[in-house]
C-alpha cells in the first residue's frame, strides 16, 4: 500500500519559529494557505486521516477538497509544555530548555512528552491506522499531520533506517512510502530544503 504522510501548511508560529505542538490549535497563516492554494489539488482522494487540529483539518480541506476527513487524534504533534508557542530564540536563555535540547531533545519537556513517549504513542497510532485500510483492500492512505508525526513513523518505521533528525519535512511537503504491514520504504521524499529551525528539536 502506498502511504503519503503531508505536513500541514505553515502557521504564523512556524513562519516566526515558535514550538507548536499539542497544545497549539493554530489554523493556517494567509500565506500558508496560499501556497497550499497554488499546489495542485487531488480530487481523486476520498478519504483522508488528519490529527484533527485545524492547520491539518484546514491543509486537507485545500489539497483534497472532494475527500471526507476523519481525525485520529494520537497523530498530533508532540506536546511541547511550558515551550509551547514560545520562539527558539525566545528560549535560549531559559535554564530548562538548554537542558532539554543539551539533553538531545528526549527527555519530557516541562509539562509536555518526551521524545520516547511521543513516538510510541503516534506509531501506534499510525502501525493501526494503515493496517486497517490494507486489510480493507485500500491501495493508497493520505494522511495529512505534523512535522513530528513524520519523524517518529519515519525513524521506527523505515527501511533503510532514518534518523529522527534527518526526517525533515517543511510546511506543505510529503513523503511517500510504500507500506508492507511492518516497515516503510522511501518512495519520495520532500522536494525542498528544510526551513531554517526545521532541524531543530
Amino acid at each position: 500500500m502506498i502511504v503519503e504522510l503531508v505536513r500541514h501548511g505553515a502557521t504564523e508560529g512556524t513562519e516566526h519559529r515558535r514550538y507548536e505542538g499539542a497544545g497549539s490549535d493554530s489554523p493556517l497563516s494567509p500565506a500558508g494557505a496560499r501556497r497550499l492554494e497554488e499546489l495542485p489539488a487531488d480530487r481523486t482522494v476520498r478519504v483522508v486521516y488528519t490529527s484533527g487540529m485545524r492547520r491539518c483539518s484546514q491543509t486537507a480541506s485545500i489539497l483534497f477538497p472532494a475527500a471526507q476527513q476523519v481525525a485520529v487524534p494520537d497523530l498530533r504533534e508532540m506536546a511541547f509544555g511550558a515551550f509551547e508557542g514560545r520562539a527558539f530564540a525566545d528560549l535560549a536563555d531559559d535554564a530548562a530548555y538548554r537542558t532539554w535540547v543539551e539533553g538531545g531533545c528526549v527527555a519530557p519537556c516541562p509539562g509536555g512528552e518526551d521524545q520516547a513517549g511521543f513516538t510510541r504513542r503516534t506509531v501506534d497510532a499510525f502501525c493501526a491506522l494503515v493496517n486497517e485500510r490494507m486489510h480493507a483492500g485500500d491501495a493508497r492512505c493520505v494522511i495529512v499531520a505534523h512535522a513530528g508525526t513524520v519523524r517518529a513513523v519515519a525513524c521506527e518505521l523505515a527501511n533503510p533506517v532514518i534518523d529522527y533528525f534527518d526526517a525533515n519535512t517543511p510546511p506543505a511537503e510529503r513523503w511517500v512510502f510504500a507500506w508492507d504491514g511492518r516497515r516503510l520504504a522511501v518512495i519520495a521524499r520532500p522536494g525542498a530544503a528544510p526551513a531554517a529551525g526545521d532541524a531543530a528539536c
